[in-house]
């Protein structure tokens, strides 16, 4: 049947064939709503149960049959063999649909999906720290800018305070270390010179000889023995007093070490001088004026490096005394404007000297900038921080989609490979073994005789009821108004003379009841193992093929199909059994006349 744009294309080329003109107007037709009624999955379900009834007899034998047409590939028992209930008894080879490998498979991808789910949840918590750190971090640097305890200026001050420590310490070394070189000279001078008491007479023998080759080079290193010792009086002085650095005139003190430094060093060159001008002579040998020299030109080098360093240092500290003050001022006031007006005196501080002002407009812009951009940090980790919320909630989500979807795989997967598995329903021993490895089977084809050791129920149910039910499965027994439990141990899936299939039970604790009348109450297989049970009107199920439904659920983007199990029919509803996550909608109305390029879904009013 042709749809009705179809018609409409026909119609149009066929007038267009005959001259006649065709309106052009192709104003999109407005869909008419198409009200539906659905049924949100999650909802409390009543026990879907089924009650039959048979008669309790003597154990007796069952023949164990394949599932499928495959080929037997091990027989794991031999005649007259005990077994345990869950025993292999023989395993099928799949020469067709690779169960085997499918199942493995299965395995492997829930395997990868959980591995997965750890794995990325601890990345994406890790990225979530992150991210929540970061926006801690930026969150306090912004408060520290922008708060009233002006948090910014204290740790300007306290590390201008720390600056200044350390160059009081540095001050300290290098007062200690001119009067050490000073005193050090003048000792080593008044040994060969014999100014003081100490060495007055220890020189005689060679005081002549000393700075007679030209002029009376012996006068001048006299001179500036006493000039040094003078200096450093004045040195020891000031030791004395502070060794920290008067910050109202620091160059006063950096001069007197300079001083110390300079006079040090005129003071070893006159030793030099006179030492290269002494003539070798009695008491003066050349071994003892070769040491001399070698010494004070030790002490020169020593000097010259001293005063290299020093001078390097003096010039950093003078730029610091120079600007810290006005720094610090400059700051506090700059802090102050950005949140109010300043005071005349204030105003009148800042313009008391141009580098004060030039100070205060460079920390103006310096913070404001500062505080700027620390905002805009703030507010880009926090975007950054939701983000990761949120990508770890939609992640995670998709995720557990995954894994949901690779526990259904890997149940019909186990659903498909215990078909290769023939397995002793209950404690018994193995009568007879019909097949032989490399035997082609049929479905229904016997491969052993089984004798269980209880008593059992055989009674005939509905086939479609057989697709819930497995072996191993237990049912409520009651006899006598008593509870007993029952086991599946053999169900046929193929129908009888009465279009029935046969189902077997294994009593326990029956033995005393044979031959008594029970009711056996079936649930489906499913209802332990987390399937989803719903009924729903008969007109919601879709037939696809013998064997398969299907119904229609409800989405933003349409209506999508799912494929499932019926268990039974109950006048105008029908009872399905299928993995079907909470909050999936069902729909319920009957969908065989929708359209929808004429329609367009509407969930009743009441459907949330």
């Amino acid at each position: 049947m042709k749809s009705p744009i179809s018609i409409l294309l026909i119609s149009t080329i066929l007038l267009t064939s005959c001259g006649a003109v065709v309106p052009t107007d192709t104003t999109e037709i407005k869909k008419t709503p198409f009200i539906i009624d659905t049924f949100r999955v999650g909802q409390k379900q009543a026990d879907i149960s089924v009650e039959k009834t048979g008669r309790i007899t003597a154990s007796s034998s069952l023949t164990l049959s394949a599932q499928w047409a495959w080929e037997i590939s091990k027989i794991s028992v031999k005649e007259w063999q005990s077994v345990k209930a869950g025993t292999v008894i023989a395993t099928l080879k799949d020469t067709q649909n690779n169960y085997d490998l499918r199942y493995s498979q299965a395995q492997n991808t829930l395997k990868v999906q959980n591995a997965n789910i750890d794995t990325t949840r601890i990345n994406l918590e890790q990225s979530v720290d992150n991210a929540r750190i970061a926006y801690e971090r930026a969150r306090q640097a912004y408060e520290t800018l922008t708060g009233k305890n002006n948090l910014a200026y204290d740790t300007l001050v306290n590390t201008n305070s720390k600056t200044l420590d350390a160059y009081n310490e540095s001050y300290k070394t290098y007062l200690s270390d001119a009067e050490r070189i000073m005193t050090q000279m003048l000792y080593e001078g008044d040994k060969i010179l014999g100014i003081t008491t100490n060495f007055e007479y220890s020189n005689d023998s060679w005081e002549a000889y000393l700075g007679t080759r030209m002029g009376d080079s012996k006068a001048l290193a006299n001179n500036e023995w006493n000039t040094t010792y003078s200096v450093r009086w004045d040195l020891r002085a000031r030791i004395e007093k502070t060794k920290t650095i008067n910050i109202a005139n620091p160059i006063e003190d950096f001069e007197l070490i300079s001083k110390s430094l300079t006079q040090s060093r005129k003071y070893a060159d006159a030793m030099l001088y006179m030492l290269q001008n002494s003539v070798i002579w009695a008491g003066l040998s050349q071994e003892l004026l070769t040491g001399w020299l070698a010494s004070w030109n030790g002490q020169r080098a020593t000097i010259q490096w001293s005063e290299g360093g020093y001078n390097a240092w003096r010039a950093q500290t003078l730029t610091f005394f120079k600007t810290y003050q006005n720094t610090e001022i400059a700051s506090k006031l700059a802090l102050a404007s950005l949140s109010r007006e300043l005071t005349v005196e204030e105003k009148n501080t800042i313009n008391s000297s141009n580098d004060l002002k030039l100070s205060f407009e460079n920390a103006k812009i310096d913070t404001k900038d500062k505080i700027e951009n620390a905002k805009l940090s703030l507010e880009q980790a926090e975007k950054a921080y939701e983000t990761s919320m949120a990508l770890k909630a939609t992640t995670l989500v998709q995720l557990e989609a995954n894994k949901e979807n690779a526990n259904i795989s890997l149940a019909q997967a186990e659903r498909d490979y215990a078909k290769l598995r023939i397995t002793a329903p209950v404690d018994g021993i193995i009568s007879r073994v019909i097949g032989s490895v490399g035997q082609s089977v049929n479905i229904g084809s016997p491969i052993t005789e089984f004798t269980g050791k209880q008593p059992q129920i055989i009674i005939d149910i509905e086939p479609n009821l057989v697709a819930g039910l497995t072996v191993g499965q237990n049912v409520s027994v009651t006899v006598e108004e008593k509870i007993l439990t029952g086991t599946i141990s053999a169900l046929s899936t193929v129908a009888n003379a009465n279009l029935l299939s046969t189902i077997r039970i294994a009593i326990i604790d029956g033995q005393s009841y044979i031959g008594k009348s029970a009711t056996i109450r079936f649930s489906p297989k499913s209802n332990i193992d987390g399937i989803t049970q719903l009924t729903v009107p008969l007109d919601s199920i879709s037939i696809i093929a013998e064997g398969e439904w299907e119904v229609s659920i409800y989405t933003s983007s349409g209506i999508s199909r799912k494929t499932v199990k019926i268990w039974q029919t109950l006048w105008d509803t029908i009872e399905i059994l299928d993995k079907i996550s909470d909050g999936t909608e069902i729909v319920l109305t009957n969908l065989s006349n929708y359209d929808e390029t004429k329609q367009v879904l509407e969930k009743k009013s009441n459907q949330k």
